[in-house]
């Protein structure tokens, strides 16, 4: 799992940071679908071998709504924090819905892709 997280993570930060050249829509998306997969797969790593992965999907995605929450939360440091890169791809700078789809979407294809390898 966690070898599964760790490549998620490689190819969401080639697909944000290299340049690929993709469309603007496919290089916001595609990130989000990337770091929802690489989460899922870091929670799906740790969880308990007998825990539930309904309930691994669960947890992650209450997590990732959290943390799109979060983004509407603002105090000056923060906000500084959020303009570094880190901070960017740590916990993001703009509140969107779409973020939520697409974290959903990453990590339902993480755990399916993870069902069929397992």
């Amino acid at each position: 799992m966690i070898t599964w997280a760790c490549g998620f993570m490689i190819a969401g930060l080639i697909w944000r940071l290299a340049p690929l050249g993709l469309p603007r829509m496919w290089w916001s998306h595609g990130g989000n679908v990337f770091w929802g997969a690489m989460v899922f797969c870091f929670a799906a790593g740790l969880r308990p071998a007998r825990a539930n992965r309904v309930h691994c999907v669960l947890a992650v995605s209450l997590f990732s709504v959290g943390l799109e929450l979060f983004r509407l939360f603002h105090t000056p440091t923060l906000d500084a924090f959020r303009q570094t890169l880190a901070g960017a791809l740590l916990v993001g700078r703009v509140f969107s819905v779409w973020n939520m789809v697409d974290y959903e979407t990453g990590i339902v294809l993480a755990a399916w892709i993870l069902w069929r390898h397992n």
